[in-house]
């Protein structure tokens, strides 16, 4: 389980230190993206690729191999043609245009998402931790 809060407040920044203190795992913090875990939730992986953010959770199944050499490509094919994965993932691309987020056609990891009074587009896989921090 992971949380992403997209274009922070400026005020975030101080009650995200609050939430460290209290076990929160900080993956990435800039002025654009914070995203973290709280204790017992599954840490994301990250990639940048082309000014984007990439961070995936859970496991997908492709139908093609992937090799070291072809991962960029096969990372922009995820969200080009997403009908190409199998498996129980989420991926979420963050960039300037907006936010896309591919799950596998199950829906077998939960999104929550809300809109905070900052403006924040805040995403998580667990809901008591997206009330935590609206």
């Amino acid at each position: 389980m992971t949380t992403i809060i997209v274009k922070p407040a400026r005020d975030r920044y101080q009650s995200i230190r609050t939430y460290v203190a209290d076990g929160f795992r900080l993956c990435k913090s800039d002025e654009n993206l914070i995203v973290g875990a709280f204790p017992n939730e599954e840490k994301p992986r990250m990639c940048q690729l082309n000014g984007s953010s990439i961070i995936s959770l859970g496991s997908n199944i492709r139908e093609c191999e992937i090799s070291p050499q072809s991962s960029a490509d096969q990372v922009k094919q995820i969200f080009s043609d997403p009908t190409s994965l199998n498996g129980t993932f989420i991926h979420i691309e963050v960039n300037s245009r907006g936010v896309t987020v591919i799950s596998d056609r199950f829906g077998s990891i939960s999104l929550f998402y809300a809109v905070s009074a900052f403006g924040e587009l805040i995403l998580s896989t667990g809901y008591r931790s997206l009330l935590k921090l609206l």
